[in-house]
C-alpha cells in the first residue's frame, strides 16, 4: 500500500499535533493517531503501527526520567504484564479485523462514560518549591 506525498504529509502533521497534545497532557498521542490512520492503513494494521510509536515516545520518557526509576516496581510490573503481552498478541493474530475493529471502538466509547461515572478527584496545581525539585 503506498500513500501518495499530501496524505503522508497530512498524516506526518497529525502526528506532529499528537505529539504536542501528547507531550502537553500526558496521553493522548496514540487515540488521536488512531483515528487518523486506521481508515489509511486498517484497524489490523493499526495495532502495530501505535506499539512501535508507543515504545519510541516511552523510551524518550524512560531516558529522560532513568534516575528516578524504582527497579523493584519495574520487575514487579514487568513480571505480571509479560504473559498478558504473550497472550494479547496471540489472540491479535488470531482474530479478525472486524472483530478487533468493534473490540478497540467499545472500548474508546465505554471510556467517555467511565469517566462520567467515576470522575478523577479534583486537584489543584501548585507552582513547584525548589527544594522539592530532583537534583
Amino acid at each position: 500500500m503506498l500513500l501518495d506525498a499530501p496524505t503522508l504529509a497530512a498524516v506526518g502533521a497529525l502526528g506532529l499535533g499528537a505529539a504536542v497534545i501528547g507531550g502537553l497532557g500526558g496521553f493522548g498521542t496514540g487515540v488521536i493517531l488512531a483515528a487518523a490512520l486506521a481508515p489509511l492503513i486498517g484497524v489490523k494494521a493499526l495495532v502495530p503501527v501505535l506499539a512501535v510509536a508507543g515504545v519510541i515516545i516511552n523510551a524518550g520518557r524512560f531516558w529522560f526520567y532513568r534516575a528516578h526509576i524504582d527497579r523493584a516496581a519495574l520487575t514487579a510490573m514487568l513480571a505480571a504484564a509479560l504473559p498478558f503481552l504473550v497472550l494479547g498478541a496471540w489472540l491479535y493474530s488470531v482474530l479478525d479485523a472486524r472483530v478487533i475493529g468493534s473490540i478497540l471502538g467499545l472500548a474508546v466509547m465505554g471510556s467517555v462514560p467511565l469517566r462520567r461515572l467515576r470522575p478523577l478527584p479534583h486537584r489543584r496545581l501548585l507552582p513547584a518549591r525548589p527544594d522539592r525539585l530532583p537534583r
